[in-house]
């Protein structure tokens, strides 16, 4: 596989390439706000090389691979393509069904050295909420049976929620330690009735629970249903349950306060993001696991940059997969790579440009927008302006309540709602919505500028 790999990268070195490597970088393209997928899919997949040089992708379902083909597989092949210019076509197949239900529909985690807690890299910041982790973790049974852990996005929360599970599988656990995603249990909904009862047995019968980005399920009222009848099912026999979140539960509408109730009525960490010193050492740490030598200053310049691990992975790995990386080191000055790199996936506009932008657009003042005028044109600006917040930012409801002028979360869900239906309704809007989301998110870095 390594030679293989190292075929592929044509320059980089074939030490610096196997699965994981591939994974992670995969992982760093597919962005949600991109993809409208968590790239948190990646990890179910399982990537091969195959000696005609083709690459053969295993899914751990059929339901996943149909979800695969309809919305990723095209963007999928042609960034590999792109990337990896020797790879002469792509296998697809499905893991679980060839066996006749022998094997589990989610599979028992078996431990990952990458995700630990010796390797992640924090100060006084997350320093009391690292000691807490571990506190619970070296209890038994745990004081806390359920753990909600909160955070921005790339704050390391996957990799808390990860560590977890290692230092539970190194304590000799009696069972199974089932570690997915929220896009594996929302998922469910495509397996036949018998399968999808069977996953759902798992769940219940595993020995400790970890799920990333609870917060997804908001997607799937029914889906919120099971979840909370598999949460008392697991705390009744008392089994350790941790979950990852992005913000508060209390500040998303869409999750059904019996379930928000459970998810937060155990003990709750709340992570911040990195600071300047943590991405330094996280940049150097990951440059030098990966051969990826930069110098001191593009090293600051590209912690300075990124404000979170997401960001500095995401850059890094299109570093490694530039195959005349190093050629081009030696001629031009790779902290404008560096800069490029980071351009290339603009951040949205915040809340404000957004509000801004829209109330250009009208031809409005930008106070119309958080005012209670119910003139027609100010009000369609309003409800255009809280789709497009909602939208590129994932904002609770609550908090664009207080952004619009205080609002309460029922005037914002309406208003939210209203866009969504008017588009249906009207092309007009949904071209003006379009069109702005559009400018909001692609364009923001030039505005900014």
């Amino acid at each position: 596989m390594m030679d293989w790999f190292g075929r592929l990268s044509s320059g980089i070195p074939m030490v610096d390439w196997n699965q994981h490597t591939l994974r992670n970088f995969i992982q760093a393209h597919f962005q949600p706000r991109q993809t409208q997928a968590s790239p948190s899919w990646v990890n179910s997949v399982s990537f091969q090389p195959r000696a005609d040089g083709t690459l053969l992708i295993q899914f751990p379902h059929t339901y996943f691979r149909d979800w695969f083909g309809q919305y990723l597989q095209k963007d999928f092949e042609a960034f590999i393509q792109n990337n990896f210019p020797g790879i002469s076509g792509f296998v697809y197949q499905d893991q679980i069904f060839h066996h006749q239900h022998k094997e589990s529909i989610f599979q028992p985690f078996q431990g990952d050295d990458r995700h630990t807690f010796k390797r992640f890299l924090c100060n006084e910041k997350n320093s009391q909420q690292m000691m807490a982790a571990l506190s619970i973790i070296n209890q038994s049974p745990w004081p806390s049976q359920s753990l909600l852990i909160c955070g921005p996005p790339g704050c390391g929360k996957s990799h808390f929620l990860l560590a977890m599970a290692n230092a539970l599988l190194a304590a000799e656990t009696s069972g199974p330690v089932l570690a997915i995603t929220c896009e594996d249990l929302l998922s469910l909904d495509r397996l036949p009735a018998e399968d999808k009862e069977r996953a759902k047995n798992e769940i219940r019968t595993a020995q400790a629970f970890f799920l990333d980005d609870v917060h997804r399920i908001d997607k799937s009222p029914a889906l919120q249903d099971e979840l909370l009848a598999l949460y008392d099912a697991l705390e009744e026999q008392g089994v350790p349950m941790v979950f990852t979140c992005l913000r508060k539960l209390s500040e998303n509408g869409e999750v059904k306060p019996n379930l928000r109730s459970r998810l937060e009525g155990g003990g709750i960490l709340h992570l911040k993001r990195p600071d300047l010193d943590i991405r330094l050492q996280f940049v150097q740490q990951e440059t030098q696991a990966h051969g990826l030598h930069l110098p001191e200053s593009d090293q600051l310049n590209l912690a300075r940059q990124c404000q979170d691990f997401q960001s500095i992975s995401h850059v890094l790995f299109k570093l490694l997969a530039q195959k005349d990386l190093r050629s081009s080191a030696r001629k031009k000055d790779i902290s404008e790579y560096i800069a490029r790199s980071s351009a290339d996936e603009p951040q949205p506009m915040t809340c404000e440009e957004i509000m801004t932008r829209v109330a250009e657009h009208f031809s409005l003042p930008v106070q119309e927008l958080t005012s209670h005028r119910r003139h027609q044109k100010s009000v369609l600006a309003r409800q255009m302006a809280i789709y497009i917040c909602r939208n590129l930012h994932h904002i609770s409801f609550t908090q664009l309540g207080s952004l619009f002028g205080g609002r309460n979360h029922s005037s914002i869900i309406y208003a939210f709602k209203k866009i969504q239906s008017l588009q249906k309704e009207r092309p007009e809007v949904k071209s003006q919505v379009q069109n702005l989301l559009k400018q909001c998110d692609e364009n923001s870095c030039k505005t900014r500028s």
